[in-house]
């Protein structure tokens, strides 16, 4: 589940019932607090949760997808390669 906390977004890895509230412990996903983890109380923080079913889609309106292939790209750069993998060439 993901939610909005305190303006970044975060996904939650643990919720505990506490006595007046909930705690819920989760890692930063936003670009401020990525792979950071916190703690956060119901009471004491207002918090959003994300529903995946209310996200609306918008096509890419950019020439030949640019906008598009530029996310992918710098996605996958992100992620690490193990390294028992080769990494394959892709022809352009």
């Amino acid at each position: 589940m993901t939610i909005e906390c305190r303006d970044e977004h975060w996904l939650v890895s643990n919720v505990t019932r506490t006595t007046y509230d909930f705690r819920i412990r989760a890692r930063g996903v936003s670009d401020y607090v990525r792979d950071t983890t916190a703690t956060f109380f119901t009471a004491l923080d207002d918090i959003t949760v994300f529903d995946p079913a209310n996200v609306t889609v918008t096509p890419d309106e950019s020439s030949h997808f640019r906008h598009t292939r530029l996310w992918l790209e710098s996605t996958l750069r992100r992620t690490p390669v193990p390294l028992y993998q080769k990494q394959l060439e892709v022809a352009t």
